[in-house]
């Protein structure tokens, strides 16, 4: 994948990166180079998959992303590439060959996490992402039961949630944990400042809750 594809793919949907904006780099470096010196830092980039690899897109190792660097990524993409979708498919198990037609039961294309899990429990799915929301759908349909419900943590999030004892623990990376009550609609039960950033998924093992925060390691 290259040029407008790739630049997009280096995003989500709320970054609300625009057509110009992904296929031409003076738009690009326009609205992300705040200070116009045709350098980006990691800092002026929003969360997103871009500022989570800057280290790797930083070829350089200058600690910006220079125009003259950064500008041939958005060359016109091959004719032959296909971008990737962002989508979340649920398939009946037990089938062979295409079963596009056969087994897909349903998929939705919105509302999807970035690196956290998705979270089945009591019959219910669970998804977390970027920005503090979380969405509750029925595992049969797809139908959801919530959507974008807000968290009131805002942030990324990369740890996935985990269920127990009819609540929902979801932990953003800024540090924030969030418990929610496992139901059809979001009821929001307590909230944690660990005051350390999170992004290893908490855990549950004989009757203790482990949070692992960036220097510490808690159980309760």
């Amino acid at each position: 994948m290259s040029g407008s594809s790739a630049i997009k793919s280096l995003f989500t949907e709320e970054d609300n990166i625009t057509a110009e904006q992904a296929s031409n780099p003076e738009a690009f470096y326009a609205r992300f180079d705040s200070n116009k010196d045709r350098k980006i830092a990691r800092e002026e980039l929003p969360p997103s998959r871009l500022r989570d690899a800057f280290n790797f897109t930083d070829v350089n190792h200058s600690g910006y992303l220079e125009f003259e660097e950064f500008a041939p990524r958005f060359e016109e993409a091959d004719p032959s590439d296909t971008p990737g979708r962002n989508v979340f498919v649920a398939i009946e198990a037990g089938g062979k060959g295409d079963i596009t037609e056969t087994h897909v039961r349903w998929e939705i294309r919105k509302n999807l996490p970035y690196v956290s899990s998705p979270l089945l429990y009591k019959n219910r799915l669970y998804l977390v992402k970027k920005g503090g929301t979380v969405s509750c759908l029925d595992p049969k349909t797809g139908v959801p039961y919530f959507e974008r419900g807000r968290l009131g943590a805002y942030g990324e999030y990369y740890a996935s949630p985990i269920g127990i004892d009819d609540k929902i623990l979801i932990a953003s990376e800024p540090g924030t944990i969030t418990i929610i009550k496992a139901s059809d609609e979001l009821e929001i039960l307590s909230s944690i400042n660990m005051e350390e950033p999170i992004v290893a998924s908490p855990a549950v093992m004989d009757s203790h809750l482990y949070i692992r925060t960036e220097s510490h390691l808690w159980a309760f």
